[in-house]
């Protein structure tokens, strides 16, 4: 499973990070610190009582569940 060739590749985009002055990780930062935003916005939707006996539990079938409820206006 070593292949030379994909080592000799890592190293070269290693060399164009540091080159250009990129962080390989610094995307990751901006997921992390969003993290507990979406985790609690997904736990306020799942628990509201609005949506308790809506079609779906989850934050991708919010819209489908917000439009196949009923409104009394």
């Amino acid at each position: 499973m070593r292949d030379p060739r994909k080592a000799e590749m890592n190293k070269e985009v290693m060399a164009i990070y540091s080159r250009e002055g990129i962080n390989p990780v610094g995307g990751c930062f901006q997921m992390f610190l969003q993290m507990p935003v979406w985790i609690g916005l997904n736990t306020a939707l799942r628990y509201s009582i609005e949506m308790r006996q809506a079609p779906g539990c989850g934050l991708w079938t919010f819209p489908r569940a917000i439009l196949s409820t009923s409104f009394p206006y």
